[in-house]
């Protein structure tokens, strides 16, 4: 067991310090935004669960050519990682141009339909936040592939360094666009005026454009792990991208489907008020922040049992995985408990609105009760199983406990027993009891093994 200690602490440390900045950073946006107004924050948070399924759609690629990049790395097949890497990036800047493309053309209808019983301001201002904000999705694709095959291969530093560079910049450049700045240097009058919500998606987007731009000087060089360099000479390869989809096809299903339940959950929420959007919209946002840990895991777990099945030792791979999701529960619990004291001074930074705090407040008391218990093998566990080859399995699991339990009884508890938002949360509870159980169920019983060994045998015969 040190040695899994000692290899988990090696890769994640970066993740979470990744990790950190990119919610801290994300939360001080989120402040920010929310000082224009609850129609301002409300409008960004609406958007926010459409992001989250062009993110989605874009895991196609991101999660297939991380896991193959990881079980090439532990065979130390680097040209392999390169290839695989070079495919990667090619598919993700295609699809991606052309989701953005489709959306811009629909986006004031899809809103329009979506979020019909949204205030008019909040669906002005999600209106011009989308407009900008889709420009931002293929820098978004091209980035988080990038950093994905930089995490197979085991890089786990170089993403995490981007990380903090992207986000500052997003902070520094929202700040000014959204409230402006009038300042003296000299004899040098600068007078820069804010544009509210249009200024923070111009942030967005200008931050994005510089992390890909570094992402991807990052694996131009032959000095990294895996090189895309002579991509633009690069054809694709039918048998690379079999096997992307292979894993990143089921990944893309899982992580959609769970996404669209998402988004039916946000219509349920619209119904309540916006008082309850920007509650839901602080509590997840602040729920982030709690979460720091769990995400890293999530993230590294990818890394750790990919390389892991190149042993080919199932009995490891098991080891790495339960140790993983059993460190992100006890790092959630104490966090969550952490957090108690001070959560009416952090829920103070976001609102001064009585209603909006009072409702934030006990769903975070919610929160913390069930956090440490049930997130983790909700969610960490599922990658570990999708590395070793288990792809459907968690795919099927994903989709029928969002649909069948999270959205189905969102609606019960918030329609039809009227429990408003509160009801929404303890939907999600719910389906995090039956994704734990199941998942954990089959770990123990080892129903993954026979697709570990067959790809086992694969990077051996390679």
């Amino acid at each position: 067991m040190g040695e899994i200690s000692r290899t988990v602490t090696k890769v994640t440390l970066p993740v979470v310090t990744e990790q950190f900045f990119i919610v801290i950073m994300g939360s001080v946006n989120a402040i920010m935004v929310s000082n224009i107004g609850k129609e301002a924050i409300s409008g960004i948070s609406l958007i926010d669960s459409i992001s989250l399924v062009v993110i989605a759609l874009f895991s196609l690629i991101t999660v297939g050519s991380t896991i193959i990049v990881a079980q090439y790395a532990g065979t130390g097949d680097r040209a392999m990682m390169s290839g695989t890497a070079r495919q990667a990036v090619m598919t993700a800047a295609a699809l991606s141009v052309f989701v953005s493309a489709a959306l811009f053309a629909v986006r004031r209808p899809m809103l329009t339909a979506l979020y019909s019983a949204a205030d008019q301001g909040v669906l002005d201002a999600a209106l011009a936040y989308f407009t900008i904000a889709l420009f931002s999705y293929p820098l978004l694709a091209v980035n988080s592939t990038a950093f994905g095959v930089m995490r197979g291969s085991g890089d786990t530093k170089t993403p995490m360094r981007i990380s903090v560079i992207m986000n500052g910049a997003n902070i520094a450049l929202s700040y000014v666009l959204i409230y402006g700045l009038n300042c003296y240097l000299g004899p040098i009058a600068i007078d820069i005026p804010g544009f509210g919500v249009h200024g923070a998606a111009i942030g967005l987007t200008a931050a994005r454009l510089l992390g890909a731009s570094l992402s991807l000087y990052a694996i131009w060089g032959q000095g990294s792990a895996v090189s895309i360099r002579g991509i633009f000479r690069e054809r694709p390869s039918a048998p690379i991208q079999r096997e992307i989809m292979r894993y990143g096809i089921p990944a893309c299903v899982e992580s959609t489907m769970f996404q669209s339940g998402k988004i039916v959950v946000q219509m349920l929420i619209v119904r309540l008020g916006t008082a309850a959007i920007t509650a839901n919209f602080i509590a997840n946002s602040i729920f982030g922040l709690i979460n720091i840990p769990g995400e890293a895991l999530c993230i590294s777990a990818v890394t750790l049992v990919g390389q892991s099945v190149a042993r080919g030792d199932g009995g490891h791979t098991k080891k790495v995985s339960a140790y993983v999701t059993l460190l992100s529960s006890a790092a959630l619990l104490v966090l969550s408990l952490a957090f108690l004291p001070f959560l009416k001074g952090i829920i103070g930074l976001y609102t001064q609105d009585a209603e909006t705090a009072s409702l934030t407040y006990g769903l975070l008391l919610t929160l913390t009760a069930t956090l440490g218990i049930l997130w983790s093998g909700s969610f960490v566990l599922p990658p570990c199983l999708r590395s070793v080859g288990d792809v459907r399995f968690t795919m099927y699991v994903s989709v029928a406990c969002m649909w069948l339990c999270r959205v189905v009884f969102s609606y019960l508890l918030t329609v039809v027993w009227d429990l408003g938002i509160y009801g929404i949360w303890v939907a999600m509870y719910m389906d995090w009891v039956f994704r734990t159980s199941i998942q954990a169920f089959r770990l123990a019983r080892g129903k993954w093994v026979r697709e570990f060994e067959r790809i086992s045998k694969s990077l051996a015969g390679r």
